[in-house]
């Protein structure tokens, strides 16, 4: 399952407990060859120092303005981010539904299946709680609560630094304050 995604790995067991080193691609292999080796020797984990050499966090980044997606990508990338993009609203749920994600950036004004079609197929997918952080005004939220989990709404014209710091906020498990202009 892990394959190419983790190089070197060594599992050494002392006085009944696991230390692992190697290199991994991002952070959830990295977790994911903890849990595996967990379970296949039944030990407790002494030490994970499997260190993540690839980038730690994966985003989405739906926008129609070519600007702003070329804007974000660039900013997002320099710090370490891999950015997909989507044009409109179908290709960004194709680009959700084939991989894992730690953060969709989503245009309000999203056309192609507009963001509210994005968070709806979101909310009722395999990824509910993936975080999101929509730039613009939102669509509606659904009442009943069982909409995609925003945590940061961020006004435009974008700032990249706010959409940077929201972006790793919603990737970091912390909400994001809604940024002004």
């Amino acid at each position: 399952m892990l394959g190419r995604r983790v190089r070197g790995l060594s599992v050494e067991v002392r006085e009944g407990r696991l230390y692992l080193r190697g290199r991994a691609d991002s952070y959830h292999v990295k977790q994911l060859a903890q849990h595996a080796a967990m379970a296949v020797t039944e030990l407790p984990l002494a030490a994970n120092q499997i260190e993540v050499s690839g980038p730690r966090r994966r985003v989405v980044l739906a926008s129609g303005d070519d600007r702003v997606r070329a804007g974000g990508r660039a900013h997002l990338a320099a710090l370490g981010w891999d950015v997909t993009t989507a044009h409109g609203g179908l290709e960004c749920v194709a680009r959700l539904r084939r991989s894992a994600w730690d953060v969709a950036v989503l245009d309000a004004d999203l056309l192609g299946g507009g963001a509210d079609g994005v968070l709806a197929d979101i909310a009722g997918g395999a990824s509910p709680d993936l975080p999101v952080v929509l730039l613009g005004t939102p669509p509606r939220v659904r009442a009943d609560g069982s909409g995609a989990r925003v945590v940061a709404v961020l006004e435009k014209p974008v700032d990249l630094g706010h959409l940077a710091r929201a972006a790793a906020a919603a990737a970091g498990g912390r909400v994001a304050a809604a940024e002004g202009r």
